[in-house]
């Protein structure tokens, strides 16, 4: 059986299933399931609080009369995705992401309304590809765990800030990528931002770092535009350079979870193979008192991006590159997505194997997320 075959099986099995719930059941209602139809048949993009399901595509017209049943809308509406599948106008994976989505019961959103959920952030079930494609950076997307404090002896963020250190405000991802966070996600997002530089102020007071060490690595701490993949922010933001080569794989397609980042602009440990870049990294964490792992490709941007400076000379990013988490397979060789060189025509997004080059260095960042 081949792959595209076992999607449609596996379509019209959900597709069933859910026609049992919505008749037999009713645990859910047929007018959400034909909106969300609808949505789909208008190009929109398809999202949970947590997960990408679709991206936006072209809008098609699926006309009913008006004293049409609701089941006889819902029917003419599979029927014509089922089309615009055939003809490429999206993946059949996708719409199985969107009716696994409804048959487990998830809040389902379009566009960037999807992180406005006045329920919060709500956890997944990682499908088989999902799992798949995160064991390639298990290490950097589990979330650090720590205990919220009841209070902070120092306002970190006001002292870094002061210090010149860019602090981006939640608000300043939500405009830049056109999401919003909920109130619930908003005063966690704030928690754990201060945690994040109450612990480098602590690392700080040890001699660990000094402020003009910070300004010469370009360390920055930003909030992740959560659900959103690597070619989602590319649709959204246009500083990406021309010959997108990497729009099918795992790792553009594979959404950030939302949290906080500190990061460096800097690239770490230049002109190194990929083995001595990752031992260098753990010494460095160590002496530092923070661990820090490489970023994904699609974090490893943010601070960029953020950054209003980012295109002039005084820009917060260097012109080199950096190995990112993200791996992709060519035959029997892994090689590493690098991404880097923004001052030079925006983002640019290569890949490379694990020996040494003279302009790539390694990704470093410490992240919490939002769970």
């Amino acid at each position: 059986m081949g792959v595209e075959t076992s999607v449609y099986e596996k379509i019209f099995g959900l597709q069933f299933s859910i026609h049992e719930m919505l008749l037999i059941t009713k645990e859910r209602d047929c007018e959400e399931f034909s909106r969300i139809l609808q949505g789909i048949i208008e190009g929109k993009e398809v999202c949970t609080t947590s997960e990408l399901l679709m991206e936006k595509h072209k809008e098609h017209c699926c006309r009913f009369k008006e004293d049409s049943s609701i089941y006889k809308k819902i029917l003419i509406q599979e029927s014509f995705i089922i089309r615009l599948m055939i003809e490429k106008n999206f993946k059949p994976s996708s719409f199985l992401k969107v009716l696994r989505a409804f048959k487990d019961g998830k809040k389902i959103f379009f566009g960037s309304a999807v992180l406005a959920a006045p329920k919060g952030i709500q956890s997944y079930e990682m499908q088989p590809k999902e799992q798949k494609i995160s064991k390639v950076y298990s290490s950097v997307a589990t979330n650090l765990s720590y205990s919220p404090r009841s209070s902070y002896p120092v306002d970190a963020i006001s002292y870094l800030k002061q210090e010149g250190i860019p602090i981006f405000d939640i608000s300043s991802t939500e405009q830049a990528f056109g999401i919003f966070f909920s109130n619930t996600e908003r005063e966690k997002l704030l928690e754990i931002r201060k945690e994040i530089a109450y612990r480098l102020y602590e690392q700080m007071k040890l001699n660990r770092f000094s402020i003009a060490e910070l300004k010469e690595e370009q360390v920055y701490i930003a909030v992740l535009p959560g659900i959103l993949s690597l070619n989602a922010i590319r649709q959204k933001v246009n500083r990406f350079r021309a010959g997108i080569w990497y729009h099918s794989m795992d790792f553009a397609q594979m959404p950030t979870e939302p949290g906080v980042i500190l990061g460096f602009g800097k690239p770490f440990a230049l002109k190194e193979p990929w083995k001595e870049q990752k031992r260098m990294l753990e010494e460095y964490s160590k002496s530092k008192g923070i661990p820090f792992q490489p970023a994904r490709t699609c974090e490893e941007i943010i601070g960029w991006l953020l950054d209003p400076k980012s295109q002039t000379m005084e820009g917060m990013m260097y012109n080199g590159y950096v190995r990112t988490a993200d791996t992709i397979q060519e035959g029997e060789k892994k090689m590493r997505i690098c991404v880097g060189n923004f001052n030079l025509g925006g983002i640019h997004i290569e890949k490379k194997d694990a020996h040494p080059y003279e302009h790539i260095g390694i990704s470093r960042s410490f992240k919490l997320l939002l769970k």
